[in-house]
């Protein structure tokens, strides 16, 4: 018969538990993480350039007078028919000027320049669809014209 086999203890005890927490992982995810945010942060930002088509020919369906014309400068400053019109209160000003004209005559006239930001731009067109207009028209500029 065999001698029995010693057994021998794989694990030895090692008095007190380690109770830190190692918080190396923690900060390396963390750094990561503020990175990640720096270098995205510049891009969201980004403004999208606006650059307007040119017409061939210009087309005039109504006079000048009777036209109701918003327009947008580089500056981000609106105008409605030449008076300048605070951003916030374009809604209000164009209701009130749509609901002097009778239905079928309810169309706004939008022209941006080259230089507008975009999204002054879509703040405009929609303050044009929640102010009641029937129809929407984008002035543009004809080829060879000199942008005012």
């Amino acid at each position: 018969m065999r001698p029995p086999k010693q057994r021998r203890t794989l694990l030895t005890p090692q008095g007190r538990a380690n109770a830190d927490i190692n918080v190396t992982p923690l900060v390396d995810v963390v750094l990561v993480l503020l990175i990640i945010f720096m270098v995205v942060t510049p891009l969201a930002q980004a403004e999208l350039p606006l650059a307007l088509p040119k017409t061939a020919i210009e087309e005039s369906g109504a006079s000048s007078s009777s036209q109701l014309l918003v327009s947008l400068d580089a500056a981000g400053q609106l105008r409605v028919a030449g008076a300048p019109v605070p951003a916030d209160d374009l809604t209000g000003h164009l209701r009130q000027a749509l609901a002097q004209r009778r239905p079928g005559e309810r169309q706004v006239f939008f022209e941006a320049a080259d230089g507008a930001n975009y999204a002054t731009v879509v703040a405009a067109l929609d303050a044009v669809r929640d102010a009641g207009a029937e129809s929407l028209e984008v002035v543009t500029e004809a080829q060879g014209s000199v942008p005012h």
